[in-house]
């Protein structure tokens, strides 16, 4: 069964409004898609994730750091984020032509978890109605990986930089 990337979205925001699972504790994201769908994906989400999940918010994204970790091949590229107030998020995504595009999403909260993992509908779109207030995939491939995580920018109250980092 093939879902939209829009649809897995709007279960996610309801089941994260719901408070079905009670409070998040460790979200991982995992996309193999077209290369240039990637960028897109990551910021949808980190959007979605900067809305719903507690110490993602503006004024708590502050306290929060990154590590990027690249596999020499390419192939593979995965983003862990530590939250001080808030749940971890692991990000990973695989820039594929040869493979179907997929989407695995679990998020496990202290009362339960969300599972979410399909294939992608053929020729899927992200919606591109706005542009994300931040550009979390320039911002992550753009500090390449760091012997140290990188800590969330800052800026006038607690915001992150429009495009990437200062």
């Amino acid at each position: 069964m093939s879902i939209s990337f829009s649809d897995l979205m709007v279960a996610l925001k309801q089941a994260l409004k719901s408070g079905q699972i009670g409070q998040p504790v460790s979200v991982r994201f995992r996309l193999v898609a077209p290369s240039e769908f990637i960028p897109p994906a990551i910021n949808e989400l980190m959007q979605l994730i900067s809305n719903y999940l507690p110490g993602f918010e503006a004024s708590q994204a502050n306290g929060g750091r990154f590590r990027l970790q690249s596999h020499p091949s390419g192939l593979q590229t995965n983003v862990l984020i530590l939250s001080n107030h808030g749940p971890s998020v692991s990000l990973t995504w695989v820039p594929a032509t040869q493979q179907p595009t997929s989407l695995k999403l679990l998020v496990i909260g202290n009362h339960g978890v969300i599972r979410l993992e399909e294939e992608v509908e053929p020729n899927w779109q992200i919606p591109t109605g706005e542009s994300p207030e931040i550009d979390w995939y320039h911002r992550f491939v753009s500090t390449g990986e760091q012997s140290q995580p990188v800590p969330f920018p800052g800026g006038k109250s607690g915001q992150a930089p429009q495009n990437g980092p200062n």
